[in-house]
């Protein structure tokens, strides 16, 4: 009744614990699929999901090299799941990891990970996959429901880096009014300063 749903993303990961009633516990992980192509002798600049979805057999030299920063980055995502069994679920392990984000594609992180880890092991396709405990509903049949459905997983599953500026909030808004008020401040009393000399 327990699982773990990992998103590894460019910079920072997260692991979220679940229950049949919800979620149990948030963990923010400082390494993402970033850290794990960062000591490799690639150029600088490299997009990580190019990398890690080129990469189709573990006894490759491209996996060899992100070998040990991956065994980190899913200890600590076990680590997360059996500190939220401990706390929360009364012992109770977590039952199933599922894996989303930029280590999708990289089938030796996922072996790997399912090597590591004393439990079920997957991806996440959000569209196809249901959750333990929820119930499935189709995406409507209507193409524009249908486009607001995705545009939301699209949301929802990125991070502010790949999209950013996406949500102009209220408080994004009177941070750009301050600003304003204080630049045009200074411009004025620099006119006047070199008014008065």
């Amino acid at each position: 009744p327990y699982f773990i749903i990992a998103n590894i993303s460019r910079e920072n990961s997260e692991g979220y614990c679940f229950s049949q009633s919800g979620i149990l516990l948030v963990r923010n992980l400082r390494n993402g699929s970033q850290s794990l192509i960062e000591g490799i002798n690639e150029p600088l600049g490299m997009d990580p999901i190019e990398y890690l979805s080129s990469i189709k057999n573990p006894d490759t030299d491209e996996f060899f090299q992100i070998m040990d920063t991956s065994e980190r980055l899913i200890s600590k995502i076990w680590r997360t799941g059996d500190y939220c069994a401990q706390h929360y679920t009364g012992n109770t392990p977590m039952g199933r990891y599922i894996f989303y984000g930029e280590t999708d594609q990289c089938a030796p992180f996922i072996n790997k990970a399912s090597t590591m880890i004393p439990a079920v092991v997957g991806t996440l396709d959000p569209i196809r996959d249901p959750f333990p405990g929820s119930s499935e509903a189709e995406l409507p049949q209507n193409s524009t429901q249908r486009s607001a459905v995705l545009t939301a997983f699209g949301i929802a599953l990125s991070s502010n880096d790949i999209t950013p500026n996406f949500f102009f909030t209220v408080d994004d808004q009177q941070k750009a009014k301050k600003q304003r008020k204080v630049i045009l401040s200074t411009f004025m009393a620099g006119i006047i300063l070199v008014a008065l000399c």
